[in-house]
Order: C-alpha cells, then sequence, then structure tokens
C-alpha cells in the first residue's frame, strides 16, 4: 500500500514538473512612448490575443523591405485581434528623425522609442527586423526571430490557446548594437559613485526609513533584493 502512494507521489510530481516546463518564458511588463507621444504598455495589451513588435532602425538597407513585410503580416493577422507595433532598438534616431523615418516610408505602425536600449536589451533582440510574438495576459514570450518561418505558427498557436512553449529562430538582417550594455560588461559599474546618487535623487525621498515607499532604499543589500521588483517597476514606467 505504501509502495502504491510513493508511486503516486512520484507520478503527481513528474506531471507538475513536465506541466511546469510545458510554458513560455516570462517577460517582464514594460511601457514605452511612441514617436507621437502616446504610451503602450504590454499588460494594456491584455484585450488582445497578442502583441508583435519588431525592432526598427533608420540606418539598415534592409528596413523597406522588412516593414513591407511586417504590413503584410499585420493586414493578414488584425482582424483576428493581433495587434502591431514597432520598436526604435537602435540608439540613432531622436524624436523628429523617427517621425520623418515613418513618414518617408509612409508606416502607420506606431514607434514605441527605446532611446534606453533597456526594453529591446530584455527581449534580446540583436538584429534590425527581429520580430517577437508576446502573451500581453500572461506576460510571456512566445516567438523571437525573423518575418517568415516559424512566426505563423506560433501566432495561429497564441490565439487558439495551444502555446505552451517559446520558439527561438536566428534572425538575419543588420546587427543592433548595445554600446551601453557592451561598456558595462567591461566595466562593472561601481555601486557608491555611479548608483548611490541615482537612487539619492530619484528614490530616497520616499524609499527611506518612515517615509511613503514600500521599503527603504538604504543599502546595497535591501536593493540586491528588491532588484527585480525596481527592474519591473522601471520598465513599466509605474
Amino acid at each position: 500500500m505504501k509502495r502504491l502512494h510513493w508511486m503516486a507521489v512520484f507520478l503527481l510530481a513528474a506531471a507538475l514538473s513536465a506541466g511546469a516546463s510545458g510554458a513560455p518564458d516570462r517577460v517582464g511588463d514594460f511601457g514605452l512612448l511612441d514617436s507621437d507621444g502616446n504610451f503602450h504598455q504590454l499588460s494594456r495589451y491584455r484585450n488582445k490575443e497578442a502583441l508583435v513588435l519588431m525592432s526598427f532602425a533608420d540606418s539598415c538597407n534592409s528596413m523597406d523591405s522588412f516593414l513591407t513585410q511586417f504590413k503584410a503580416k499585420q493586414s493578414e493577422w488584425e482582424a483576428r485581434n493581433v495587434a502591431f507595433l514597432l520598436i526604435n532598438s537602435s540608439t540613432e534616431p531622436d524624436l523628429e528623425n523617427a517621425r520623418n523615418a515613418l513618414a518617408r516610408r509612409q508606416i502607420d505602425i506606431p514607434l514605441l522609442l527605446d532611446d534606453a536600449q533597456v526594453v529591446s536589451e530584455t527581449l534580446d533582440l540583436s538584429k534590425a527586423g527581429e520580430v517577437v510574438v508576446l502573451d500581453p495576459e500572461r506576460l510571456a514570450l512566445i516567438y523571437r526571430g525573423p518575418l517568415q518561418s516559424q512566426l505563423d505558427q506560433s501566432l495561429a498557436a497564441e490565439v487558439a490557446g495551444s502555446a505552451d512553449s517559446t520558439s527561438i529562430v536566428e534572425a538575419a538582417g543588420c546587427d543592433l548594437a548595445y554600446p551601453v550594455k557592451d561598456l558595462h560588461a567591461e566595466t562593472t559599474p561601481d555601486y557608491s559613485t555611479e548608483v548611490v546618487p541615482i537612487i539619492t535623487k530619484q528614490c530616497a525621498t520616499c524609499h527611506r526609513e518612515g517615509g511613503i515607499g514600500p521599503f527603504a532604499m538604504n543599502s546595497h543589500l535591501v536593493l540586491q533584493g528588491w532588484s527585480p521588483f525596481i527592474r519591473e517597476a522601471l520598465l513599466s514606467r509605474r
């Protein structure tokens, strides 16, 4: 009897483990302004079946072709309640240049401005024209890769409610440069001289003992412990 009991426990644990592994990768909520000053937040697209983002870099010679294909995908999937946005993943164009780049190409898809490249880096975008499919309800990554390949399959699975994993396909195109990321990889930012002044100026007025913030940002250990929350709050602009 005891043996049967432990076998049942083992089978249940195995089933739960399999169910846990059969889930797409989670992404944190994020928010960005577009080139017209409108605010977009991933979680606010929960009324959509999926959100499709394509990385935009004005200097990429293949951008016109990518945009044509992206518009075609939008025409194909928008009626099935799928939203489409562009994200400026390069450090090049400012607001005016971004508007001109879209107007020149007669593109009416909103362009998210990711000047600090924080969202693009979080989504692990490496090429101009690379696409990600996001589930706004589960805050999950369903697909990352080129416009062809498994994109349609991933969208079909997401719309059908059967997307249970993340598909990653290597994309081709112009490389995206991440100068700040590369700099930090070479030299780790110093906590006392680079991080603390930002915390003191931007956060500690509220996040202090007796302040209105839910915790005091008064030590390196505290910031480490709260770092996932801090990152998500910054990405979603809360």
